[in-house]
């Protein structure tokens, strides 16, 4: 009789610690969703990714468009030629449109530019039309016969659905700009 009551003490002890167990499970997700807070960081950094299209430039021009110039592929590069540089720097253009920017997201913009002559530019990335506000802007960056690559870093001050990226080159002499190696890293806006 001994080992039958051990055997129903044993048994109401498996019983019982089942129900503690499926009591444990009920609150299981809330573990899971704390710890889910560092794969929502693993995608987050793996939203980023590179924004331009084509930014080798070292075959084909497509998706990237000029005004005020001609673009072709030479010596591994795409380079704008200009012989009337208008009156504002927006007067010659080489750019990549139907971008889109987060918020306060970090962004990295980098590139190799050269130019036969000595001259400056603006680089920018701004909204797709009127008001034009640039989330980004570097004025008088200056240019030569020698490629040098530049890297910059910015965070949006808002979203924007409707980006473009630029090369101004306009007001500053009759040229020629090229560039390779071109790139925007960040996170695409929904």
């Amino acid at each position: 009789m001994n080992r039958s009551r051990l055997y129903v003490a044993l048994l109401l002890a498996g019983i019982a610690g089942l129900q503690a167990c499926a009591s444990l499970d009920k609150e299981k997700p809330a573990v899971q969703a704390a710890s889910a807070t560092p794969d929502a960081k693993v995608e987050a950094k793996a939203e980023a990714k590179d924004l331009l299209r084509n930014g080798a430039l070292h075959k084909v021009t497509d998706p990237w468009w000029a005004a005020g110039a001609t673009l072709k592929i030479e010596d591994g590069m795409g380079c704008a030629k200009f012989d009337r540089p208008g009156n504002n720097p927006w007067d010659v253009i080489l750019g990549q449109s139907g971008l889109s920017l987060k918020k306060g997201a970090a962004y990295t913009l980098s590139f190799k530019l050269r130019a036969d002559s000595a001259s400056k530019l603006r680089v920018v990335v701004q909204h797709d039309g009127p008001p034009y506000t640039a989330a980004f802007a570097q004025e008088s960056l200056p240019i030569g016969p020698e490629a040098k690559a530049h890297e910059f870093k910015f965070s949006p001050a808002a979203n924007d659905a409707k980006v473009t990226f630029q090369f101004q080159m306009g007001a500053a002499g009759a040229n020629r700009v090229c560039l390779s190696d071109v790139s925007l890293v960040g996170p695409v806006a929904n």
